[in-house]
């Protein structure tokens, strides 16, 4: 019965947060409020979970912005000194039928990507997974990578189609 309360809650807290996100893209609020606002959505539906959109600029080479509401700050900026250009965020080498992909690292055993120093700065954290879904435009150009972070050592992250 508890689970079953704690369900609806939750999805009562998805449908309100996706209303609120979608009055703010109507209302043509600014972009950094409402990007902001859907990773705060994230937290909010699966507080055990933190939430980073990480934007890219102009060429796509480099992060420009992460939105990360509850992140501490050494995790941001390492997110951000990440290079833009990962497998993830590459529409050539995904599924081409969606053109979209999900990669999920376990931050201490996922060879290369777990030596990164944004893995160490997340690792330090006490983060031990994270989920990278990229956000693509409607041509199939990278625009963010939504990164879904996680504590526990034992969460069910999905394995993308990139291993090391």
């Amino acid at each position: 019965m508890m689970q079953l309360v704690s369900e609806r809650t939750r999805s009562e807290k998805l449908v309100s947060g996706q209303k609120e996100v979608l009055e703010m893209i109507a209302h043509n609020v600014y972009f950094e409020r409402t990007i902001e606002a859907l990773a705060f959505l994230v937290e909010k539906v699966e507080p055990d979970l933190r939430c980073a959109i990480s934007t890219l600029n102009s060429d796509g080479a480099a992060f420009a912005n992460v939105y990360a509401p509850n992140l501490p700050r050494p995790c941001k900026v390492r997110l951000l000194q990440m290079a833009g250009c990962h497998p993830w965020l590459n529409p050539n080498g995904l599924n081409v039928d969606t053109q979209s992909a999900n990669l999920g690292v376990d931050l201490a055993r996922d060879g290369q990507l777990a030596r990164g120093a944004w893995a160490q700065a997340l690792r330090a954290e006490g983060y031990r997974g994270c989920l990278f879904v990229p956000i693509f435009d409607s041509r199939g150009r990278p625009l963010a990578l939504l990164s879904v972070l996680g504590m526990s050592s034992s969460a069910k992250l999905p394995r993308g189609d990139f291993e090391n």
